[in-house]
């Protein structure tokens, strides 16, 4: 869950207020109510990071946006740290707990067609 919510926020900061249909509706008697994006979201599992990074080269070809969750994100909140730990590391070591993928539904599932939607 931790990770699905930084890659949310991330994706959202990069992308903004477009993804918003609308920002708000009414109800009958005047309450107003924040809408989510009007996209579908699918969330699928992976065994390991080695699958993640299978399917970001995919993504990267089908030029989706794209947001990463790596181990080093997990173990701090410090970027700079994440950035200085990362820069030690070829991409092959950078354990991916998570990636997100945004574009044309089509595009999203052919590149997530083989990963099992997560059930829990």
């Amino acid at each position: 869950m931790n990770t699905m919510a930084h890659l949310s926020a991330a994706f959202a900061a990069r992308r903004g207020r477009e993804l918003l249909r609308f920002d708000e509706i009414e109800s009958a008697d005047g309450e107003k109510i924040k809408l989510n994006i009007g996209h579908a979201i699918i969330i699928k599992s992976a065994k390991d990071s080695k699958e993640i990074k299978s399917v970001l080269g995919k993504a990267h070809t089908k030029n989706l946006d794209i947001s990463e969750f790596t181990r080093e994100m997990l173990d701090t909140t410090n970027d700079n740290l994440v950035a200085e730990k990362t820069a030690k590391k070829k991409f092959e070591e950078v354990e991916h707990l998570g990636v997100l993928f945004f574009g044309e539904k089509s595009e999203v599932e052919s590149v997530t067609k083989e990963f099992p939607l997560l059930s829990k």
